[in-house]
């Protein structure tokens, strides 16, 4: 296994840095993401804006399912047999009032049975315990604290680092490498169109680009790539042939759903393919 101490340090410090940015909404979408991905495949996102009664402290719930589903990584279960969870989040450095006024929020109504709270602040582990504690006796309810060190540790997997990718914006090249000789081509091809930053435009270059991507997509030690190669076919100009662009929209829906295990935000590419 590689060693990724410097690289959980690294995420560790964009996490710390969200606040400064006022990039409270990104930090919303990366827990969503982490939450499907490592928790349940079942959450869905908070709507409603505060007029109309906001998102009553929570920024993620699970829907009921007839069935359970394994997610892709981890070992966690979707919840089909009557419990509920909700995820919430935040960027406030006073994170016991805000756990503990959220939850409140949480549990005024439709009292869920877990609830997940990621914060990008690092927090003791006797605060911790103590808020599980507090949650637990007060509400009934059981509370799973994921701060700045837990979460930078998990997206550390190579299942999850697409996550920080996406939303820390941590580079591919960051992540551990094991020297592999069959992976040589591989990595010549990911110099010259990921490291280079090369503009692919024509035929000759998607077929070196769809190499490099579903290698990436079906090789666990290389998933870690596939941000950055779903990033070089989407700059194919669009003044390109249809019948490349298609391919193009094609391959990224492959790379996201086999490889990285969640399309929702490829979705209109699928919608585009099958218009076309």
């Amino acid at each position: 296994m590689p060693d990724t101490t410097a690289l959980a340090d690294y995420i560790r410090y964009q996490l710390t840095s969200l606040n400064a940015k006022n990039r409270h909404h990104d930090f919303e979408e990366m827990c969503y993401q982490f939450a499907r991905q490592a928790i349940s495949p079942n959450f869905l996102p908070a709507t409603g804006p505060v007029s109309s009664g906001g998102d009553q402290g929570r920024d993620s719930e699970t829907f009921q399912s007839i069935t359970q589903f394994a997610p892709p990584v981890g070992s966690a279960w979707g919840f089909a047999d009557g419990r509920k969870a909700v995820i919430a989040c935040s960027l406030e450095k006073r994170f016991k009032s805000k756990i503990e006024s959220d939850i409140k929020k949480i549990c005024e109504s439709n009292r869920p049975d877990f609830i997940y709270f990621f914060s990008n602040q690092d927090i003791p582990v006797a605060a911790r315990h103590k808020l599980q504690a507090w949650a637990l006796e007060t509400f009934d309810v059981q509370l799973e604290i994921f701060d700045a060190l837990a979460i930078s540790d998990q997206l550390t997997r190579f299942e999850l680092f697409w996550v920080a990718q996406s939303y820390l914006n941590i580079p591919s090249e960051m992540y551990p490498r094991t020297h592999n000789d069959e992976n040589q081509k591989y990595n010549q091809l990911y110099s010259k169109w990921v490291k280079e930053k090369r503009a692919p435009c024509t035929f000759s270059d998607f077929s070196e680009v769809k190499i490099g991507v579903r290698k990436a997509t079906f090789n666990n030690d290389l998933k870690v790539d596939l941000i950055e190669w779903i990033k070089v076919l989407n700059s194919f100009p669009t003044a390109s042939p249809a019948i490349l662009l298609r391919r193009c929209k094609y391959e990224i829906c492959v790379a996201a759903l086999r490889g990285l295990g969640d399309l929702d935000q490829f979705t209109h590419l699928v919608e585009a393919y099958f218009n076309a």
